[in-house]
């Protein structure tokens, strides 16, 4: 049974991929002139490719996770502090925006830092995540990425982030990997109507285990109802019963009602 589930889950992905590459407008993008998101599901595989080209054009978004010991997250967390002056002075030298640090623990003790930040540069200073060496810092692949609604005006201080992160089955890396490359444009239209934007998931191997770290971006009035209203989406629904109930697997620490955990923000650098 066990195989003959992988079997149709693995079925499932290479058809949803196979609807977005076969269908198609006669080679023409419909979008709206407000949002930029197509009107229809029927446009190219070669149109999505443009559409996350030009979106990761301007800045690099990027991830990297360290483990941490439990009985260590104190010494760090004030070394953060004591160090705090010099980590922005180096992040305005290195054009580094919108850094991010998030903590949590995955289970049996394995504690999580995640951090995320912008920059429009290909490389930068390692001192630049704190622990140096002695964390151990790993580069994560990025899966995903949405710039969502970035076409309006909010200050800093209204703007809610988010850092989460959430287990995935092994044997369905690979197709979780596949359909987030050929993300449904009606998702991506909901995000972007629940005001989400910067919306970027990397995924991280911890020996036999996989996690998902996700990071996004809440330019809205109405967090719960924003939420509300993506989660009721028909379209929705049906990308999630593969990619949520079929794929990722909660960690055991997240808070009740949580399907993704949300982390601990340590540090941020607005």
């Amino acid at each position: 049974m066990k195989g003959l589930f992988k079997f149709n889950l693995t079925l499932l992905a290479t058809l949803l991929t196979l609807c977005s590459l076969l269908t198609g407008c006669n080679g023409q993008n419909v979008q709206c002139k407000k949002t930029g998101y197509p009107h229809r599901v029927k446009y190219r595989a070669q149109s999505l490719k443009k559409l996350y080209a030009a979106e990761l054009k301007q800045l690099n978004r990027v991830g990297r996770i360290a483990i941490i010991e439990p009985g260590k997250v104190d010494q760090f967390k004030k070394q953060l502090k004591r160090t705090e002056d010099g980590l922005l002075k180096k992040m305005k030298e290195q054009n580094i925006q919108n850094y991010s640090l998030y903590l949590k623990d995955l289970g049996d003790q394995t504690l999580a830092v995640f951090a995320y930040f912008e920059t429009p540069e290909d490389t930068f200073d390692p001192d630049l995540l704190p622990g140096g060496k002695e964390l151990n810092w790993t580069d994560v692949e990025q899966v995903f990425y949405q710039a969502g609604r970035t076409d309006i005006a909010v200050p800093k201080l209204k703007v809610k982030r988010v850092g989460m992160v959430i287990g995935v089955k092994p044997r369905m890396v690979e197709s979780y990997v596949l359909i987030h490359k050929y993300t449904w444009p009606e998702v991506l239209q909901k995000n972007y109507e629940g005001n989400i934007r910067e919306f970027s998931i990397y995924l991280y191997k911890l020996a036999e285990k996989y996690y998902i770290f996700g990071y996004f971006e809440y330019v809205g009035d109405d967090f719960a109802a924003d939420m509300a209203m993506i989660d009721s989406d028909s379209a929705t629904i049906a990308w999630m019963k593969f990619t949520d109930e079929g794929c990722q697997l909660p960690i055991p620490t997240r808070a009740e009602g949580e399907w993704w955990a949300v982390m601990e923000e340590i540090f941020h650098s607005d």
